[in-house]
């Protein structure tokens, strides 16, 4: 069962390299983010076979 699926991903005026962070644990996937000066959202919830806050979708989404 996983506790997240989607994130919005906020880039404020540079271009960044976005990793793949589906089955990473959301801290872990927080952390990695934060190393580039992202931040990670969780936009819902789903029923999911992965681990228990494991990320099983993404996506990314400029700031405005």
């Amino acid at each position: 069962m996983s506790a997240i699926t989607a994130m919005r991903i906020a880039i404020h005026g540079r271009e960044v390299t976005m990793p793949n962070l589906v089955g990473i644990n959301v801290a872990e996937a927080s952390k990695i983010l934060q190393s580039r000066g992202l931040l990670l959202r969780v936009a819902d919830r789903i029923y999911s076979d992965q681990p228990i806050n494991a990320v099983v979708r993404q996506t990314q989404r400029r700031a405005c």
